[in-house]
């Protein structure tokens, strides 16, 4: 990603967080919570909201879930993650993705999605608005992301998870999102399942 569209990237969740009231953050920090929060989702039942103790691996250590993010954040990408539970804490596992053929078939597999994504969300939001928002929703969490974050995420993590597109309720409403993007393991949505970015 060149130089100015990261800075269109950054200034596109700069307004978005001060449309909703939250600090400014950059698309890699976003792109990393994504990340972390559909890890979580893909474990269906076995992770709850409390759990705040991550092993990230590298480095193999236990840290907080705002430290895995930062971290997350500045590794190199795109890389491809998966995680599990043991002793209480998340495991976070991850890898470069550098053999060729596999970095190929993740930029399809990622433009593929979003292009999904992009012509769901036009059945519920003007697509034409400089970055639509989502309620991002997994079965402990719900949070707000931009477009452009998820496009960052698509882009630079590689998982397995499921993912269905909805119409706003009340509360998505609320939160100014014009969708709710629903996230869950692989084998309990049907819509846009599979090994996703």
């Amino acid at each position: 990603m060149g130089t100015y569209k990261v800075a269109q990237a950054f200034c596109a969740c700069v307004a978005l967080t001060m449309r909703i009231g939250m600090e400014p953050q950059p698309p890699d920090v976003l792109a990393a919570q994504i990340a972390v929060f559909a890890l979580r989702a893909s474990l269906a039942h076995r992770v709850g909201a409390v759990e705040s103790r991550v092993v990230l691996t590298p480095p193999g250590y236990v840290m907080t879930l705002e430290e895995a993010t930062a971290r997350l954040a500045i590794i190199p990408k795109p890389v491809a993650c998966g995680a599990s539970v043991s002793r209480g804490a998340l495991n976070i596992t991850c890898r470069a993705i550098g053999n060729p053929g596999e970095l190929d078939e993740h930029r399809i597999a990622a433009t593929r999605i979003r292009r999904s994504i992009l012509k769901g969300l036009g059945r519920f939001c003007d697509v034409a608005e400089t970055d639509p928002i989502l309620n991002v929703r997994s079965h402990t969490e719900s949070r707000v992301f931009s477009l452009s974050a998820l496009s960052v995420w698509l882009r630079d993590y590689r998982l397995a998870y499921a993912s269905l597109l909805h119409a706003p309720d009340v509360e998505a409403r609320s939160s100014g999102a014009c969708a709710i993007l629903y996230l869950g393991p692989p084998i309990e949505m049907t819509m846009e399942s599979g090994t996703g970015p």
